[in-house]
């Protein structure tokens, strides 16, 4: 209670003081070309940087998807990042709640790129990229030999992607190294939406030297990335050093080498009491990895306790609702009767008492992070569009519940009926909340819940017969619902959607090299997509990234894209001082 107190009177007078913090003043170029000027704090280098995850490792080899090879984001790196220089520490250009496509992206691995036809990118591999030298590393291989301290080389690019592919089978893209600096990417089809270099972005760029070599080894990782490991207590903490070798500068202080801390540790938490104690005592510097940020109901007690952390969203969680479309004979297969049920479902209330205000009111097809990938609320359709369609756009997101009885006799079901709805026990909560709202207009759920494991394989394998919930969001890409979930060869289509006329749009947009003219299409078909209610979407709730007062450098950015959530240690720096005075401990 003492320590608290203290924390409170340091991190309020900080706020006034700021411990004498240097500025320096920074010039950084906008989209426009216009240069601008910042006054900033001067980043020192050092300490301990310490950050929280929910998951345990489950993979240490590099082909594998972030979410089970999450601690592989920091020795390896990408083929793009995020433009940190225009984002919220530089021209505060980019949010980074939701990069909308490759073009608003800095090349990492990959120094340029460009697209001479629809059906084909030309990368132009960075130069000066060397894997961890072999002094550096905690156990060296000798497999591994001629790797260490070696240069990256398009060669290597291109058996990283063969490696990745290998994982995940038949993949239209393909890679190939026309000389030691330069990638030939065929796509399989013509596309001017940039979704494939967005796809491309995510593997993990490693040496050849590694075919052969036990992977699932740490003490085999090596890359080109900012931090090696050095230590590893299984499901606990994994511990890193800098990479001496790094190249990489910080894209606002230019002459800085990066990364500016000497330690990372990731820390493993089993539940959210434990990890918010370690924030609240300043034991954890950053909280920011899915799946879980601070809940939103904790928020308030923390800001008592501890004035001067920081927050911001950190995800939005969609809570949806999947329907079989494709049982033609079915109720779901009848649009009034989807659209019935988006009436009877109070949006508006459900984010404001059910979430506290902690969310958006609608985030399905796009978020309003993608703006302008978005269609924001003033400006939906307030008449019906659709042949047979019995309800506008907005009045999708109000609440008209005799409305949605007169649709439901409309299709056939004065009385309404009973449906099952499938739901692991993680979703069985909002499940209750939105079928309470549904029996009223007498749409009755009968909630099946069923174990995490059988949930997902009925969900994929399309086992449901009628409803199952989801929480697919979108924090995302915005092209991901339009892509994934209307394709019917694809089985995260959990409705079982098969509408020619998104497929047939989807793939004129990727013809349409105008941005200005991409945007209005786009959002055409996010209209039709929302009217057609295919997803029943729910209102998405937001949980919190929460970081320290001494954690310098950052504004919130839940990751930096496809150097993921953990890559952004590289760029943060450590007020040891203010750590100092506040918790008496610099690391």
């Amino acid at each position: 209670m003492i320590k608290n107190v203290l924390y409170l009177l340091i991190a309020l007078s900080f706020s006034i003081t700021a411990f004498a913090a240097e500025m320096v003043t920074v010039k950084l170029k906008k989209l426009d070309g216009s240069i601008m000027t910042k006054e900033v704090e001067k980043p020192r280098y050092g300490g301990v940087y310490t950050e929280s995850t929910r998951r345990e490792i489950s993979s240490w080899k590099p082909e594998d998807p972030g979410h089970i090879s999450w601690a592989l984001q920091l020795p390896y790196q990408r083929l793009f990042q995020a433009d940190w220089a225009r984002g919220p520490s530089g021209t505060g250009e980019y949010g980074f709640k939701g990069i909308i496509d490759v073009s608003e992206a800095a090349g990492l691995v990959v120094e340029s790129w460009e697209q001479p036809g629809l059906d084909h990118y030309i990368l132009k591999i960075r130069k000066g990229l060397y894997f961890h030298n072999k002094d550096d590393v905690k156990k060296p291989n000798e497999k591994l030999a001629s790797a260490y301290g070696r240069e990256l080389d398009a060669y290597d690019v291109e058996y990283s992607w063969e490696k990745s592919t290998n994982r995940k089978g038949n993949q239209p893209y393909k890679f190939k190294a026309l000389d030691k600096w330069t990638i030939k990417v065929s796509i399989g089809s013509k596309d001017a939406s940039l979704m494939p270099l967005h796809l491309l972005g995510a593997s993990k760029m490693v040496p050849r030297e590694i075919e052969g070599v036990n992977m699932s080894d740490w003490q085999n990782a090596v890359g080109t990335g900012p931090f090696i490991p050095t230590d590893l207590v299984e499901g606990s903490v994994v511990t890193y050093k800098k990479n001496p070798n790094f190249s990489e500068r910080d894209p606002i202080h230019p002459e800085n080498q990066l990364p500016y801390v000497d330690t990372v540790r990731l820390v493993t938490f089993q539940d959210d009491a434990a990890m918010i104690a370690a924030l609240q005592s300043g034991k954890i510097d950053r909280i920011a990895s899915p799946p879980i940020f601070v809940p939103a109901n904790m928020r308030k007690d923390i800001e008592k306790s501890n004035p001067g952390i920081g927050f911001s969203f950190g995800t939005m969680t969609q809570n949806a609702f999947a329907v079989r479309t494709d049982f033609k004979d079915g109720p779901w297969s009848k649009l009034l009767v989807r659209q019935a049920l988006m009436m009877a479902t109070p949006h508006e209330e459900i984010l404001n008492e059910y979430h506290e205000g902690n969310g958006v009111l609608y985030g399905w097809p796009t978020y309003p992070q993608h703006a302008p990938l978005f269609v924001p609320f003033e400006e939906l359709p307030t008449e019906p569009r659709l042949r047979g369609s019995g309800a506008s756009v907005r009045e999708l997101f109000e609440y008209h519940p005799e409305k949605a009885k007169k649709l439901l006799a409309e299709a056939g079901y004065p009385d309404g009926f009973t449906f099952e709805l499938i739901t692991p026990p993680e979703f069985r909560d909002f499940s209750e909340l939105y079928a309470g709202y549904w029996e009223k207009v007498g749409m009755k759920a009968n909630i099946k819940v069923v174990e995490s494991a059988v949930y997902s394989s009925m969900a994929v394998e399309g086992k449901h017969q009628s409803m199952i919930s989801s929480d697919w969001g979108n924090a995302g890409h915005p092209f991901f619902p339009h892509v994934y979930f209307y394709d019917p060869k694809i089985p995260y289509n959990y409705s079982r959607v098969e509408d020619e006329h998104i497929i047939y749009e989807w793939d004129q947009l990727k013809t349409i090299t105008n941005r200005e003219e991409f945007v209005k299409k786009f959002n055409e078909l996010s209209l039709y997509i929302m009217e057609q209610t295919y997803m029943l979407a729910g209102v998405p709730k937001g949980d919190f990234i929460a970081w320290q007062p001494w954690v310098k450098n950052y504004h919130g950015a839940p990751d930096i894209r496809w150097d993921r959530w953990h890559g952004i240690s590289k760029l943060i720096w450590l007020d040891q001082d203010l750590k100092e005075k506040i918790t008496g401990n610099r690391d």
